[in-house]
């Protein structure tokens, strides 16, 4: 009796070990099919656009300009360095089959795979260029807000820091 249980605890392990290889190759196709590495190099050109705008609202002089490119530069190749595919690879695919069972993937695939899913894939470096585009002008809105706020903040804790230091 003892050894039929382990022989059917064997089974179960070995089939769940199966199970997960099948679904991690699944993953990963979803993640080839939809070129996620490529998606991520497109956030890069987006994230250095945004740090140029910044720098442009931070209204930098012509003379501060190389020292401010100088450290752009050396925060994009930090990004690059600390947010690359083979850094990214296994946290996605572990995100991915935490999040979606293998016929779900395998599903995800065959649409991306069809004429329409290949027509979002196509569209949808433009579709986040335009997203991050809208989020700034609305964060140029809202910005001086958020600096008055933060201003306001300041003071408050300043003002209670002199009180306690007082007591």
């Amino acid at each position: 009796m003892k050894r039929l249980f382990f022989c059917w605890m064997m089974f179960a392990v070995l089939a769940v070990y199966a199970d997960e290889n099948t679904h991690r190759a699944a993953v990963l196709e979803l993640l080839e099919v939809t070129d996620v590495q490529a998606l991520l190099d497109n956030v890069y050109g987006q994230v250095e656009q945004i740090m140029a705008t910044t720098v442009q609202q931070m209204g930098v002089e012509e003379s501060q300009r190389p020292v401010v490119e100088k450290y752009m530069k050396r925060m994009t190749e930090a990004m690059k360095a600390e947010m690359n595919w083979p850094k990214l690879q296994e946290p996605f695919v572990a995100m991915y089959m935490s999040v979606f069972t293998e016929a779900e993937v395998r599903e995800i695939v065959q649409f991306y795979k069809s004429p329409i899913g290949q027509k979002v894939l196509e569209k949808m470096p433009l579709i986040m260029q335009q997203s991050m585009q809208i989020s700034q002008q609305m964060m140029t809105g809202f910005f001086p807000r958020i600096q008055e706020i933060q201003q306001e903040m300041a003071a408050e804790l300043q003002e209670l820091r002199q009180q306690e230091g007082a007591q």
